[in-house]
Formats: structure tokens, C-alpha cells, sequence
């Protein structure tokens, strides 16, 4: 009963997958031929396989154990170590050399010199010369690169040159000549 619920199982997955395929991309007679050339394929393995289960009955893998390890622990031994009674070696040294440094000397400290008490100045920020251009120049006008990057940031700002002032006004044009 198992082995037939097995390959109900498998063909139910099979057709499953088949059926999708089938379905997918628009092209339904091309899909649907290879979903049925799918199952026509693998059918036979299963239906071998299920062939040979029923000829050849399935046994479990035997599995070989092998017996636990047998320690014997030694059995304990109890004995007390031998007295050793002796007496303590003589020592001979002699005193050792005995050294006298000189007397250390001092002297008196300098007399204490008293001076203002320093004065803190706040130092300017003396910036670099900037490594970059400052003002690009082009025909209608420049950008100005604005800020010191530190207290106020870098902007660039565009200045268009001023208009070309019109010609001056001329003389006023001649009167037409009459014709006769």
C-alpha cells in the first residue's frame, strides 16, 4: 500500500509539473508535448523501479555496531614512602664585603624667580593660498567661487557681464528730395 501511495505521489507530481509548462509562454500544443514527453520519459524508471521492489523484496542495510571498548582500571595500591631521617648539611659562608658609599651632597635650591604670568593671544587663521581658481571667465560672463570652506561654505556664483551699450544717436537723416 505504501509503494503504490509512493507512486501516486510521483506521477501526481509529474503531471503537476507538466501542466504548467503547458500553459506557459502562449504556446500550448508545443508545451503540452514536451509535458507528455517529460512523463513519457521518466515513467518507465518508476514503473521499473516498482517492478524490481516486487521482485526483489527491499531489506534494510544491516548496520554493523561494533562492542563498546572494556577498560579495567588497575586495582589501587596503598603503601607509605620510606622515612628518610637525616640531618641538614653544614653551611660555611663568609661574611660578605661590606662597602661604604660617600655621603650624598646637597646644596641649597636656587632662589625662586618670579616673572608676569603669561599671556594668551588669540592667533588669526592665516589661510593658504587656494589651490584652485578662484573666478572661471567665460564669454558672457565668470562664476566666483564664494566662502572660505570653513566658516562659510564654498558656493559658486554666476555674474553675467553687463549688455553692449546701444551706438549713440547720430545725426538725424536727411529730409527726402522733392521731385519736380
Amino acid at each position: 500500500m505504501r509503494r503504490i501511495l509512493v507512486v501516486l505521489l510521483v506521477v501526481t507530481c509529474i503531471v503537476a509539473l507538466a501542466a504548467p509548462a503547458a500553459h506557459a509562454g502562449g504556446h500550448g500544443a508545443a508545451r503540452v508535448a514536451i509535458g507528455l514527453a517529460t512523463f513519457a520519459i521518466f515513467a518507465p524508471f518508476i514503473i521499473v523501479g516498482e517492478a524490481l521492489a516486487l521482485i526483489v523484496p527491499y531489506r534494510a542495510p544491516a548496520v554493523v555496531v561494533a562492542p563498546p571498548p572494556v577498560y579495567y582500571a588497575p586495582p589501587p595500591v596503598y603503601y607509605a614512602p620510606p622515612a628518610a631521617y637525616s640531618a641538614p648539611p653544614p653551611t660555611y659562608s663568609a661574611p660578605p664585603p661590606a662597602y661604604s658609599a660617600p655621603p650624598p651632597a646637597y646644596s641649597a635650591p636656587p632662589p625662586a624667580a618670579y616673572s608676569a604670568p603669561p599671556v594668551y593671544v588669540r592667533q588669526a587663521y592665516a589661510a593658504p593660498a587656494p589651490a584652485q581658481p578662484t573666478v572661471i571667465q567665460y564669454p558672457h560672463g565668470r562664476y566666483e567661487l564664494r566662502g572660505d570652506g570653513i566658516v562659510t561654505a564654498y558656493q559658486w556664483v554666476w555674474i553675467p557681464n553687463p549688455p553692449i551699450a546701444p551706438p549713440p544717436p547720430g545725426a538725424p537723416p536727411a529730409p527726402p528730395a522733392a521731385s519736380q
